[in-house]
């Protein structure tokens, strides 16, 4: 098992490879790998790590010399290469150092012996995160790249070997991890020059494998022995944990320079990480100039792992291998994909997979020929294709065109082609698999009848209403079939997905409160898209009803809903409005930009919807965290909330008394 002096150790054992590595095999080396050099000191120190690993006894002197070799051997040499910024280096390696010590002294004991080898993957997991994180914020940029190749290199040999000595006894998890890696190892030929990232890359599928093999296979028995056990079984913190460590990973990513064309800030890197995984699309930079075709698939990646979850992935993958899940996996995983009956989980997944990608496959072939048609070359238009499809059924709202779909507007095909994309993926598989059923009129849930209702009252009436407000601004150089193709695909693309068919400095101020009110709503519980979701609106439009009724119960398609659910709707719609107020200020104090466009970058934000009418480009860096944070917000905020208030028992309140309040 993991104990927490068993991090510890892995946290300060870590520590001192990182530093090597970004400094000692990187120096001499700005203009690319030499490779002999980095692998011979990877090797050698993933020898050491073994060595390490193996040690039967874990006494506190040799923790102490551990941290002094992190203090000599790193901090010296970085803060060489770092001579102007000697301030930062002394506060990484000093939280280094507390943060070890202080997991060290939460829980004293020997470290148990069959722990000692996910210690040793653990630990060079962590000092690939480590030496990234030094790299980015102390090393000078020329380090990142091949920095991060030899601890990649380490953690990869140190889980794989781990990982193949645990599987030795089960053919099937073996010949899987073993397929992987052959798979994965060819990823330096396909990248060519781009050894460093091609590299991290396969560390990252080693690194991924090992989750199989050292986190889920333990027992949920002991919540105290397992460091992750809080995180693990509460639906809410995996959640927010999850998209955290996502976004972190792919900030990383981008920040390689064989992500992008020319130098790009960090903060930038990881603006355009956040907005990928959060499925926004807003962006600092133009994904079609500033990022090369490997950041581009990057981007790619984190949308799709953004637009499903990634614990929809890790649980299918467990699935795959054969294995049950425990009792607080699936408890979990069952409020993630908001299925009741635990028993269906598995066909829940496969109905999430089987809509997500026989959907993008359809939607990439469609789209490849209509670009084709529309006179790219045929390797451009799959590329744009893919990744187009993707983009839309995530409702992502990311381009490969500067102008974002500006260029298509005259082309109705590919306008609704994406619009049908943004549809299914708005309204979540399980509402897809019932489409036939509920236009043949056969019955179906409350939750289907609700959200369709609701979804086309939003499609239609904002279609409308674009089409006469906008035929003298942003539509008056199109004809009347244009304005029509683009009314509908402006009234689908902004309560979730972000894309543009006109250019938004044009729009009629009443175009823009409207959207304003969509992108607050969002899209359908269960799909890809953010807000607080058609059925919350719904529910807060038939309370209106009732009252206005005098009726004392909520229904809808003659069925009452339960008080608990108004309540729950009630909160999640209150506090993204409030979390929207807070934004907006936060924007106005911070940044010089008017009201209207602070208020639309806020909730575009929030929504996870990516629209901007100019706001994003004046942002400095204190205006893109605040955009950060909403963003991320925005995408776990509503279910978060949704899950906590679903943990909480009900406190007993038969004894309080009934008051009436005055209201209105």
């Amino acid at each position: 098992m993991l104990t927490r002096p068993n991090l510890a150790r892995a946290l300060l054992r870590a520590g001192s490879p990182a530093f090597v590595l970004s400094w000692g095999a990187a120096r001499g080396l700005p203009d690319g790998l030499d490779a002999p050099r980095p692998l011979i000191l990877s090797l050698v120190i993933c020898a050491a790590l073994w060595i390490l690993t193996s040690a039967r006894n874990w006494q506190r002197p040799f923790v102490r010399l551990c941290s002094l070799a992190l203090v000599l051997v790193g901090l010296v040499p970085m803060m060489l290469v770092s001579a102007t910024r000697p301030g930062p280096a002394f506060l990484w390696a000093l939280s280094v150092l507390l943060g070890g010590y202080w997991l060290l002294w939460l829980q004293q004991g020997q470290v148990p012996a069959r722990g000692r080898g996910a210690a040793g993957a653990i630990g060079a997991s962590l000092g690939m995160v480590t030496v990234w994180l030094n790299a980015v914020l102390i090393a000078p940029p020329e380090l990142l790249g091949v920095s991060a190749v030899g601890l990649s290199i380490v953690s990869a040999l140190v889980v794989m070997t781990h990982g193949l000595w645990r599987c030795r006894q089960a053919p099937r998890e073996l010949a899987m991890l073993a397929s992987a890696l052959a798979l994965a190892g060819p990823l330096p030929l396909l990248f060519g020059a781009s050894v460093g990232l091609a590299l991290s890359l396969w560390a990252l599928v080693v690194v991924l494998l090992a989750v199989r093999l050292w986190i889920l296979d333990h027992p949920a028995s002991d919540p105290e022995a397992h460091w992750w056990e809080p995180v693990a079984t509460n639906p809410a913190r995996l959640l927010a944990t999850t998209f955290l460590l996502t976004c972190l990973i792919g900030g990383l990513f981008l920040s390689l320079p064989q992500a992008t064309h020319g130098s790009i800030r960090v903060i930038d890197a990881f603006f355009t990480a956040v907005s990928a995984t959060c499925v926004t699309g807003l962006v600092v930079l133009d994904t079609a100039t500033d990022f090369s075709g490997v950041g581009q698939l990057i981007i790619l990646v984190l949308i799709q792992i953004g637009g499903l979850g990634i614990m929809t992935f890790s649980t299918a993958a467990f699935l795959l291998l054969g294995k049950r899940l425990s009792m607080r996996h699936e408890g979990a995983i069952a409020q993630l994909i908001g299925e009741r009956d635990r028993g269906q989980i598995t066909a829940a997944l496969k109905l999430i997979l089987l809509v997500t990608f026989v959907t993008e496959t359809l939607g990439a072939v469609v789209l490849s020929a209509l670009w084709w048609l529309d006179g790219a070359s045929p390797s451009r238009a799959i590329w744009e294709g893919v990744f187009t499809a993707i983009s839309a059924f995530c409702n992502a709202g990311f381009a490969l065109r500067s102008d974002s779909l500006i260029s298509a507007q005259s082309n109705p095909a590919i306008l609704m082609t994406v619009g049908a994309l943004i549809v299914i993926g708005g309204l979540g598989p399980a509402v897809v698999a019932s489409l036939p059923r509920w236009w043949r009129g056969r019955p179906v849930s409350l939750h289907v009848r609700v959200v369709m209702t609701t979804s086309l009252m939003l499609w239609l009436l904002p279609a409308v209403f674009f089409f006469f407000s906008e035929s003298t601004h942003s539509f008056e150089a199109l004809g009347t079939l244009d304005r029509a193709f683009n009314a509908i695909f402006q009234s689908i693309t902004l309560r979730t997905a972000g894309f543009n068919s006109v250019d938004f400095a044009l729009l009629h101020p009443a175009s823009v409160l409207i959207m304003l009110m969509a992108m607050f709503i969002g899209g359908s519980p269960g799909s890809t898209a953010g807000g607080i979701k058609t059925t919350t609106f719904a529910l807060l439009f038939l309370v209106v009803r009732s009252a206005l009724a005098n009726r004392a119960r909520v229904e809808a398609f003659g069925f009452h809903i339960p008080q608990q659910t108004i309540f729950r709707a009630a909160a999640i719609a209150t506090v993204g409005a409030m979390i929207g107020v807070v934004m907006t200020l936060a924007l106005l104090i911070t940044q010089q930009m008017p009201f209207l466009m602070a208020i639309f970058e806020a909730l575009s934000a929030l929504g996870t919807v990516g629209l901007s009418i100019g706001g994003t480009g004046m942002l400095d860096t204190v205006g893109k965290i605040i955009v950060m944070l909403a963003m991320f917000i925005g995408r776990i905020g509503p279910l978060t909330l949704f899950l906590l208030l679903a943990s909480r028992t009900p406190s007993s309140d038969w004894t309080r008394p009934t008051r009436s309040l005055p209201v209105g």
